[in-house]
């Protein structure tokens, strides 16, 4: 082969792996390219997501009215049903429950008598515009005692009391809250969100 047809073929072939090696630079250029707008694709749709989820978190419900100021615990919602019926009926109440567990939770104003048939009782006391529980003891009143009539019945009925003549812009008040559904005492947390969000 003569020297013209080597010199030649020495030069298509590095013209050829010129382009191979422009070709190749081309395509992992593409490449990360393509991985950085994928990551700034992932990244704006967990932006959008979390946005998303914010948007359905749901804003606090305040109840207002001439006696108290209420921030309802989300699930509940209003009712004009009195859902505690073992009293006489207070001068005025204000009925929440929770549809799906079945909690609810009342603020009577000015009750009829001073106590009440339950499946258990608590007793607190009104400091410094704070509700402070005496006794969380949630044992459930024996039914071999006349009074506690309540018991057994397949739903969660209980009283808070105020410890002793307790008033609050001159009205007296005790709370009834307890779960349509079970008669567990379980989960009693929404009382104190009740209680925290509570004011006069």
């Amino acid at each position: 082969m003569s020297a013209k047809k080597i010199l030649l073929a020495l030069i298509i072939l590095a013209i050829i792996g010129l382009v191979g090696f422009i070709w190749f630079q081309q395509d992992d250029q593409e490449a990360d390219e393509d991985t950085q707008q994928a990551a700034e694709t992932s990244e704006q749709v967990t932006e959008n997501d979390e946005q998303a989820i914010s948007d359905q978190s749901p804003e606090p419900t305040v109840i207002e009215n001439d006696y108290f100021t209420l921030a309802l615990p989300v699930g509940f919602s209003e009712t004009d049903e009195r859902i505690f019926t073992f009293t006489g009926a207070p001068q005025q109440h204000f009925s929440f429950i929770n549809q799906s567990t079945g909690d609810y939770f009342e603020i009577n104003r000015t009750p009829a008598q001073s106590g009440a048939a339950s499946d258990f009782t608590w007793q607190y006391e009104y400091v410094d515009g704070e509700f402070i529980i005496q006794d969380t003891d949630v044992t459930l009143c024996d039914p071999a005692e006349d009074w506690c009539t309540t018991v057994g019945d397949g739903r969660l009925d209980a009283a808070l009391w105020p410890s002793g003549n307790i008033d609050i812009n001159g009205d007296v008040y005790y709370f009834t809250f307890g779960n349509t559904q079970t008669e567990s005492v379980d989960d009693l947390d929404f009382v104190d969100e009740f209680l925290a969000g509570l004011t006069f």
